[in-house]
């Protein structure tokens, strides 16, 4: 597997993982936001089968986080509680 880093003109960095069987894909530093996985058909054209925004100012501006893997405040609430079978799940952060 290899490995190409891109920085790009809006701060941000996106990675490209490729194997040897010509798939790839392209994730951004930003909420690992994934612009494209790169995969070949049975007749061996490769496409992008990943529904993305063709700018990555639009990433920016998405209040939606569409394709992002993470959103904007995770790991940044503390003392947040979900309720899970009818029992409150605390989550404690230090």
């Amino acid at each position: 597997m290899k490995i190409r880093e891109e920085k790009g003109t809006n701060g941000w960095t996106q990675y490209t993982l490729l194997d040897d069987k010509e798939m790839s894909v392209k994730v951004l530093n930003d909420g690992g936001i994934i612009k494209e996985i790169n995969v070949p058909d049975n007749k061996g054209n490769i496409e992008n089968v990943v529904l993305h925004y063709q700018k990555d100012e639009d990433d920016r501006t998405d209040m939606n986080f569409f394709g992002a893997l993470i959103g904007r405040v995770a790991g940044r609430i503390a003392w947040v509680y979900l309720c899970y079978q009818k029992k409150d799940v605390h989550a404690r952060c230090k």
